[in-house]
């Protein structure tokens, strides 16, 4: 494969990691819709870190932790109790949350316990639960905003209007008091006896409408002021957990893929087919792969006579004879059990008893540096070379 083919499929397959990489990593573990842990556009994340700022301590609590505590019916001083969606709780529940608020605490519906009023056919097939519009859809929808209107609630007067898209106003009864709407049904609705406020939706405080379409540059309204100025002075803030109904499907699901714009999801699309052609391309094969003849071996011995002869007939004579010698002293000392790098006095030394010769005959056969004067010296030295390996080797092979 060429250098820039080579550099091209490197960087795809890089890229392709990457990606793949981003998906299994931001899918992370789902989280439940109005949860004070969740980053996702219905998670309640920013309005938990605004009252953490201030000083307030916000805790998650689960229904069945909730009513662990609402069997003492006398409500806890500077707690707040908020629950996103009340029809997730029992009737008996509601009512002793109810009956707290009208003791001094206060308790805040994220919508009414009785559920949107909705025609019949479709209260069977909807069921009572709000319904949480798709990530991409809550996050992108602009503002539609809603000014105070008659307001007689203390805490949020003069905060400007909020962003009322996915709610439902709440009616007002003669003996409420509200803020966002007309006197007859209001976003903000809570009886003028109790400390109970109901929203019109749990949605006010999702952290996508704190700053709606905000890609776009959506400015914020004053959504997260209105979680502010009710729950703010409190020292702890319970949010209790969804369960059941529509806490049956978790949501936060972050796929950082489904989060891009079309054309990069298309461009991205793209890329995976077009190197998976380029691999195929790479990778096909025409017609019946090619039969190609295997090398031949050759032993050992064969190949030195074979570079001895190239040496020969190139007249090398001084280094033909150097490697004959170099390989006979290697045979010999693995012979004798000797190091192929044992020291020349050592090996003379073994050499004079099997083969009888002296230690200077030796020397000179095997480690001798006289110049060779033609051909005949060197195949005398090789002749002389066998002899002593064969005297050596015989006696060995003898014992």
């Amino acid at each position: 494969m060429a250098g820039p083919a080579r550099t091209v499929v490197i960087v795809a397959i890089v890229a392709t990691a990457v990606i793949a990489g981003v998906v299994l990593v931001g899918r992370a573990t789902p989280t439940l819709p109005f949860s004070v842990i969740s980053t996702a556009p219905d998670g309640y994340a920013a309005v938990a870190e605004l009252l953490e700022t201030r000083g307030v301590q916000v805790v998650s609590r689960t229904p069945d932790e909730l009513l662990e505590t609402q069997l003492d019916p006398t409500p806890v001083p500077g707690r707040v109790v908020v629950v996103p969606v009340p029809t997730s709780l029992s009737a008996d529940l509601i009512d002793a949350l109810r009956g707290q608020s009208r003791d001094g605490g206060r308790v805040v519906f994220g919508s009414r316990p009785e559920g949107p009023e909705v025609p019949d056919e479709l209260e069977a097939l909807l069921g009572a639960e709000p319904m949480v519009p798709p990530g991409r859809l809550l996050t992108d929808e602009p503002a539609f905003p809603e000014a105070e209107g008659v307001c007689d609630l203390p805490e949020l007067e003069d905060l400007g209007p909020v962003d009322a898209a996915f709610v439902e106003p709440v009616p007002v009864g003669d003996s409420d008091r509200s803020c966002y709407g007309d006197g007859r049904s209001a976003l903000f609705v809570s009886p003028t006896d109790s400390g109970l406020v109901t929203m019109g939706g749990p949605l006010l405080w999702s952290n996508a409408r704190l700053q709606p379409n905000k890609e776009d540059g959506g400015r914020a309204l004053s959504n997260a002021a209105t979680a502010v100025a009710l729950l703010g002075d409190s020292d702890e803030v319970w949010f209790i957990d969804v369960s059941g109904g529509i806490g049956d499907v978790p949501g936060g699901t972050q796929d950082p893929i489904a989060l891009l714009p079309l054309p990069v999801q298309l461009a991205l699309a793209q890329l995976v087919g077009a190197l998976l052609l380029y691999l195929w391309w790479r990778g096909r094969r025409l017609g019946r792969p090619p039969t190609e003849p295997l090398p031949v071996e050759i032993a050992g011995s064969e190949l030195v006579v074979a570079v001895g002869d190239v040496l020969r007939r190139r007249s090398a004579r001084q280094r033909a004879a150097g490697e004959l010698r170099t390989e006979t002293r290697r045979q010999l000392c693995r012979a004798l059990g000797l190091g192929v790098d044992a020291p020349p006095e050592v090996l003379v030394a073994r050499l004079t008893g099997p083969t009888g010769r002296s230690a200077d005959e030796l020397t000179d056969t095997l480690y001798g540096a006289r110049e060779l004067t033609g051909d005949a010296a060197l195949v005398e030295l090789a002749h002389r070379l066998d002899r002593i390996r064969q005297e050596v080797l015989d006696v060995r092979s003898v014992r």
